[in-house]
């Protein structure tokens, strides 16, 4: 049943995936973009990306399926989109850290989901890749806050690359899942 769920819902793993490839790209072409355009850019992206994740999990929870980390990880995302775009003023080190936390726990659920739902032989690694990536970026940016804004734009737009390219990988990989049993 999981398996059927996963293939089902792996169209919201590709859009997720090409989200964060067009937020990749935006800051990596433009990294002058000023904090404010950043903050929104962020929180639009966090915005789609956490009602992308809740919308997967409400079709699994209509099948009692194992999916409250997504759940949890969607609320997050859009709690902090929402910060972001209600507290436009915040200073950039806020930011910075708002940034890094919500790659921190992003990434924490994502290897949580990669460890606990059954998945084929090797479809668990593209998102537990996802959520390694999400905590490096944590890491760094907490580790390097005021390291200046073009170098947290582009690890930011590195990482969203990365990122969404290994989302779209694991889409493709559970896409075909419901017709292997």
């Amino acid at each position: 049943m999981e398996k059927e769920l996963l293939a089902q819902y792996s169209w919201v793993m590709w859009l997720r995936g090409l989200v964060a490839i067009i937020f990749g790209v935006i800051a990596l072409f433009w990294p002058d973009v000023t904090v404010i355009v950043l903050l929104y850019v962020f929180a639009f992206y966090v915005l789609i990306d956490g009602l992308l994740s809740l919308l997967a999990s409400i079709g699994a929870a209509k099948k009692h399926e194992r999916w409250w980390i997504f759940i949890i990880n969607g609320l997050i995302s859009i709690a902090a989109g929402f910060i972001a775009l209600f507290w436009p003023t915040i200073t950039l080190l806020l930011l910075v850290y708002l940034i890094a936390a919500w790659a921190l726990i992003s990434g924490i659920f994502e290897i949580i989901a990669a460890v606990s739902i059954e998945f084929t032989k090797g479809s668990k690694w593209f998102l537990g890749i996802a959520g390694a990536l999400s905590i490096i970026l944590g890491i760094l940016v907490f580790s390097f806050p005021l390291s200046g804004l073009f170098a947290i734009v582009w690890l930011i737009g590195i990482f969203a690359l990365m990122y969404g390219v290994v989302l779209v990988g694991f889409g493709a990989k559970i896409h075909g899942l419901s017709k292997e049993n």
